[in-house]
């Protein structure tokens, strides 16, 4: 298995998440809606979302197993 966590777990994991993000929108649902509305014009939240997408791909990148493409690896990084 190439991942540590089973399906079930990571299902589980991924319910709570969503769970636990969709709170707020019930307990105050005018401020969540006013909030969500300004968020997808938001520079601070832009360059936070693309610094975390960047993190993750290098990590990606270093870490997995990329059978014939191992050559490009290099390049990437």
């Amino acid at each position: 298995m190439i991942y540590d966590l089973s399906l079930q777990t990571g299902g589980f994991i991924t319910g709570i998440v969503l769970i636990l993000l969709s709170v707020p929108g019930l307990v105050k649902p005018g401020s969540v809606q006013n909030w969500l509305k300004r968020f997808p014009r938001s520079g601070i939240a832009g360059v936070v979302l693309l610094t975390l997408t960047l993190v993750w791909s290098f990590w990606l990148l270093a870490t997995m197993e990329m059978g014939e493409f191992s050559s490009f690896r290099r390049p990437l990084m």
